[in-house]
């Protein structure tokens, strides 16, 4: 049986304890939300995250000498 076949055998088993410890109170809260957040992603899938285009490396509507200036500035001839 190979790894990956044997580890989903324990699959019901391990969503079992992360519940557990998702409802224990007395558990420690960073334990219950890190299992919160493990069944969250097992079920739903880790959220997206947005990467930020628009940042330095936006170079529409900039002015050539602009570009330059930067395109010199870091290779280091400015």
């Amino acid at each position: 049986m190979a790894l990956e076949e044997l580890a989903k055998t324990h699959a019901p088993a391990a969503l079992e304890t992360l519940a557990t410890v998702m409802k224990d109170t007395v558990a420690p809260p960073a334990a219950r939300v890190a299992a919160a957040t493990a069944m969250l992603d097992r079920g739903y899938g880790k959220p997206r995250q947005g990467i930020d285009m628009a940042g330095e490396l936006s170079i529409k509507n900039r002015p050539e000498e602009e570009l330059n200036a930067r395109l010199a500035q870091l290779l280091g001839k400015a």
